[in-house]
Order: structure tokens, then C-alpha cells, then sequence
């Protein structure tokens, strides 16, 4: 898409397996922390629930098709 804006591509990076399950690790790792941190809320059942069902999704096919780039473009 950059280049079809006259934008040369002089340099990127793609995250590893490893640094996107670190990245949905801790979103899931915070919220499942606060509800412990927050039991009156009364909304933690459901963010709990929603979390583990999203965690499972994530394993089961989310980790193969998941990802994120950095690219960076200078004018030509």
C-alpha cells in the first residue's frame, strides 16, 4: 500500500510467535489480575469468562494467524 503512494519501504520487522504470545499473554494476564485485585466488581465474572473463552480461541487457531509489522517508508 505504501508504495502504490510513492512511498519507498526502507526497513521492517514482523513480531515473532514468541513476542505476540507475550503481548496477548499480558492483556490477558491484566485483566485476569485486576478481577482478583477488584472481586466486588460486578463485572469480573463476565470479564473472566470472556478472557478464558478469548485465551482458548487464541490458541486454538488465533496464534497461526495473528500478528503485527512495523514499517517504516521515506518519500521518494
Amino acid at each position: 500500500m505504501g508504495e502504490s503512494m510513492g512511498l519507498v519501504p526502507i526497513w521492517s520487522v514482523v513480531a515473532s510467535d514468541d513476542d505476540w504470545d507475550e503481548y496477548e499473554g499480558l492483556y490477558a494476564m491484566s485483566m485476569e489480575k485486576y478481577c482478583y485485585e477488584n472481586p466486588n466488581d460486578p463485572d469480573c465474572d463476565s470479564m473472566l469468562n470472556k478472557i478464558r473463552s478469548w485465551k482458548r480461541t487464541y490458541l486454538t487457531w488465533g496464534r497461526d494467524t495473528l500478528g503485527f509489522g512495523l514499517y517504516l517508508f521515506q518519500n521518494q
